[in-house]
């Protein structure tokens, strides 16, 4: 690639695609770059941290609540999906937009978020290997 180590490197993939995203990675990712998975489900911190060392990895997860009704059974009745304020910390959202904007419009917005920074980087310090193309 000619584009050189990059500052941060952030994973949106699907989790079965996180080793292959990796591979395609691998030459955007330096000792100082930071790696970022804000992917949902377990392993992919793992699978980051053994191609790039755990060092250079960070992970954000997501987090499902429910009732449990028993042994192996869990529920979300309408009123816990679409009622207002059922849970805390959802704020005035129902649990189901809580989710909605949790997923692929929260990606949207963080690469929206990680653009300014960038940008706003590239102009105080424009040696910085994400400035370069």
């Amino acid at each position: 690639s000619g584009w050189g180590r990059a500052d941060a490197v952030v994973f949106f993939v699907k989790g079965y695609h996180t080793e292959a995203a990796a591979e395609l990675a691998r030459p955007l990712v330096g000792e100082a770059t930071a790696v970022a998975s804000l992917q949902n489900g377990w392993g992919n911190e793992e699978v980051l941290a053994g191609r790039f060392g755990a060092a250079n990895v960070v992970a954000g997860v997501t987090y499902n609540s429910g009732t449990v009704l028993g042994l192996g059974h869990v529920a979300h009745t309408n009123e816990q999906l679409f009622g207002h304020g059922v849970y805390p910390w959802t704020r005035s959202s129902t649990l189901g937009s809580y989710f909605v904007s949790c997923t692929s419009s929260h990606y949207v917005w963080a690469r929206k978020v990680l653009r300014t920074i960038l940008r706003a980087r590239c102009r105080s310090a424009s040696s910085s290997p994400s400035c370069r193309r």
